[in-house]
């Protein structure tokens, strides 16, 4: 993990060496106070190798955040990702095209998800601050064969931190990959916050 805050490192197929990237980030399309602008420039001055724009059930922002690295030339590689408001507390889909439907089921969401060909994140699990999906919502979602791809074990958010050592511990029987990612609203002094 590096000195910015939701940075991991990343496995790039066009370079040997690792990157950087923040898989959870929010504009001002959404509840975010970050511009599309703004977002890029910031990722850039980073040196991120790779974004996801997850703005709460939409993909507008994202969208924005694509014509913008274009329009500013930047480096940076965006995943259009959502950050889904389920009736279980919030999923994030990566490598989508649309957002699903809010306040369904989370089953209902993760296969939304899924029949895109994307991803399905759990953000800041087992959270009190923000709906998140709880230890026994994750449990049976699994038990029931429903395909979760990763967990968030570093959120610096306070919806996270208290939860750190819970997650990784209940991780160890999920099995699940796990991101890191700084859930950013805003930037504040070179490091992202909630």
């Amino acid at each position: 993990m590096s000195a910015y805050h939701g940075a991991v490192e990343w496995e790039t197929p066009s370079a040997a060496g690792l990157g950087r990237a923040d898989l959870h980030m929010h504009t001002n399309l959404g509840d975010g106070l970050m511009s599309p602008a703004s977002l890029v420039r910031a990722a850039t001055l980073r040196r991120l190798t790779v974004i996801a724009v997850t703005d709460h059930d939409h993909v507008e922002g994202a969208r924005r955040v694509e014509d913008q690295l274009a329009e500013q030339g930047s480096p940076v590689r965006m995943i259009t990702g959502v950050e889904v408001s389920t009736r279980h507390g919030h999923l994030i889909g990566l490598f989508v095209t649309k957002a699903p439907k809010p306040l369904r089921p989370a089953q209902e969401s993760i296969d939304a998800i899924k029949e895109q060909g994307g991803l399905v994140v759990v953000p800041h699990p087992l959270g009190r601050l923000v709906p998140s999906l709880s230890r026994r919502r994750i449990d049976t979602l699994l038990a029931a064969g429903y395909q979760i791809d990763a967990v968030e074990t570093y959120n610096p958010s306070p919806a996270n931190a208290a939860q750190r050592a819970a997650v990784r511990s209940a991780n160890q029987k999920w099995g699940l990959a796990e991101i890191g990612a700084s859930d950013a609203h805003f930037w504040q002094r070179g490091r992202c916050s909630r």
